[in-house]
């Protein structure tokens, strides 16, 4: 009844309010977690694993923004008997960077997971094409390791579940 008054959209106008405050939220949206991360460790039939973990992933909201699972396997050249690498890991670790880097922001590097000679790196992808892209270019821009990826659909991250 009293359309003047302060604070007061008419009808008409609504819809525009709605999508422009709609705008305004996903600016201020945390896209992306905090860069914290745990390192677990144990064993698997008596042999050592060691997990690198982001955490915060699991109060992340936009999971099934990203529903592809990129795992990419670094196998070791050499191993010891316990499966740990016997050659240099700065060169594990360097392979992994460059796989992260290949992604970008069209995935996250949720978890790694090192045991019995591989190392597993963790992604979660936002389309089933990227996931394809991104894992020819990391299995083709690596000659120092051997690596084997694998892609599956997990829309709700049932399988970082376990460790996030």
């Amino acid at each position: 009844d009293n359309e003047n008054a302060e604070g007061i959209l008419p009808i008409a106008e609504l819809v525009n309010y709605i999508s422009w405050r709609k705008k305004e939220r996903k600016m201020y949206e945390v896209r992306w977690p905090a860069d914290e991360t745990s390192l677990l460790q144990g064993t698997i039939n008596d042999k050592p694993v060691f997990i690198l973990v982001h955490p915060l992933y699991k109060y992340y909201n936009f999971i099934t923004d990203y529903p592809y699972l990129l795992s990419v396997h670094i196998h070791f050249n050499e191993t010891q008997d316990d499966g740990l690498p016997a050659d240099n890991t700065e060169d594990i670790y360097k392979v992994e960077d460059f796989a992260i880097a290949v992604i970008g922001t069209n995935g996250h590097h949720v978890v790694s997971e090192t045991h019995n000679g591989t190392r597993t790196i963790f992604c979660y992808i936002d389309t089933l094409q990227n996931a394809q892209q991104f894992s020819a270019a990391i299995v083709s821009g690596v000659a120092s390791h051997k690596l084997s990826t694998n892609i599956a659909f997990d829309k709700y991250w049932i399988e970082m579940m376990k460790y996030i």
